[in-house]
């Protein structure tokens, strides 16, 4: 049999091409090419079919933000849910894109926006919001999003991510929508979008995820806004009411640093005043008449501070260096969080670094409880000039 030479090299183009290289309908999908992925179709191909990885077809076209590609796949029964292995999913890819076409498409083919679309607790509007195009944004509104919905390692909302990047656009659309212009996070976002760009969706390392939350403090919308400089979005979660007095965090950190301390501290004093009124001197002031108030406060407290002062000055130095459990807890930006991140990236410089700072801490304390006796306690005045003489 004959072949025409133009026939063959019709079909030996078609045979080399990279989509029928690679075969499948996700493949030719990655490599964007619908004519491929359509011939597929029309064969008979599952339009769910997954690569090694997880990924779909459709995700591929969502990430390659191809509408025709995404609308046959779709017609082909794709569905819009299925994430990868990396947990990244089409609503998830079209989110990052900002793209409104296709997140309106994806939801009319029953992609769910409430739901989380990461293992922290992301949802769709919080990517959306990130990018900032306002008709992403009011595409996900409409479809019922949670707009005060937070994810779980960063307390943050879309809100906070929207404001941090100086979106005011899309500020005044999530504040229209209900969004709590006073909500605090855990810790300041970085960048959580690394990992999508100009690639496949792909698991983050240690080293990527390290710099996306630099704990400091609970910060609102409007701290976010400031922190960067976003005059208009400040501006506009103003006019919504935010709390310009909000402070960043709300005190627990140092309450819970403090309450140990304090009861050791009650405890020392009721021990040292129980035993100071039953001293001679006390018994003669109350003889005198004065008024139990002043026995108390003028001749009992002069006689207990010295061990409550010296008490005090070890434990405030150990507050200081060793609050490491609780600055780990709360995300804390503290002198031991700092000690345990050096260690774990053996910076040894820093550590050297905070060990001689703490020194120094110390003997600062120590030397203010020295000269604090002198005022305390008028023996020790005596004391020290009686030695000199």
């Amino acid at each position: 049999m004959r072949i025409r030479p133009l026939a063959l090299a019709v079909l030996l183009a078609s045979m080399l091409s990279p989509a029928a290289m690679a075969g499948g309908l996700a493949d030719a999908a990655e490599l964007g090419d619908l004519d491929a992925l359509q011939n597929l179709l029309r064969s008979g191909s599952d339009a769910n079919e997954l690569q090694n990885d997880g990924s779909s077809a459709l995700l591929w076209a969502a990430q390659r933000d191809d509408s025709d590609m995404a609308r046959a796949l779709i017609a082909a029964g794709a569905d819009p849910s299925l994430a990868n292995r990396t947990g990244a999913s089409p609503l998830q890819l079209a989110a990052i894109n900002g793209s409104a076409a296709m997140l309106r498409l994806l939801i009319d083919a029953g992609a769910n926006p409430a739901l989380p679309l990461s293992t922290s607790g992301d949802t769709a509007l919080m990517f959306a919001a990130r990018t900032g195009l306002p008709e992403a944004v009011k595409v996900l509104l409409d479809a019922g999003s949670d707009v005060n919905a937070v994810e779980t390692w960063g307390r943050t909302t879309a809100l906070m991510w929207a404001a941090r990047e100086g979106h005011a656009e899309a500020v005044g659309l999530l504040l229209a929508a209900g969004a709590d212009p006073d909500a605090q996070s855990l810790y300041v976002p970085i960048d959580t979008a690394r990992g999508f760009e100009g690639s496949a969706p792909r698991p983050r390392t240690a080293e990527e995820i390290g710099p996306i939350y630099n704990a400091s403090g609970e910060l609102t919308a409007l701290m976010f806004a400031a922190r960067e400089g976003h005059l208009d979005t400040a501006r506009a979660l103003v006019d919504a009411g935010a709390d310009l007095n909000k402070v960043a965090g709300d005190g627990k950190h140092a309450l819970n640093l403090a309450l140990f301390k304090l009861s050791l501290l009650i405890r020392l004093t009721r021990a040292s005043t129980r035993e100071a009124v039953l001293q001679d001197y006390v018994k003669f002031a109350r003889a005198k008449g004065l008024s139990p108030r002043r026995v108390v406060g003028v001749h009992v407290l002069n006689n207990i501070m010295i061990p409550i002062v010296t008490v005090i000055g070890l434990e405030l130095g150990s507050v200081i260096a060793f609050a490491i459990i609780t600055e780990s807890i709360f995300a804390w930006p503290g002198t031991g969080k700092l000690l345990i991140d050096s260690i774990n990236q053996l910076d040894r410089p820093v550590i050297v670094a905070y060990l001689m700072v703490i020194v120094t801490i110390f003997v600062a304390i120590n030397f203010a409880v020295d000269v604090l006796y002198s005022f305390l306690d008028p023996r020790v005045r005596l004391g020290g000039a009686a030695a000199a003489h």
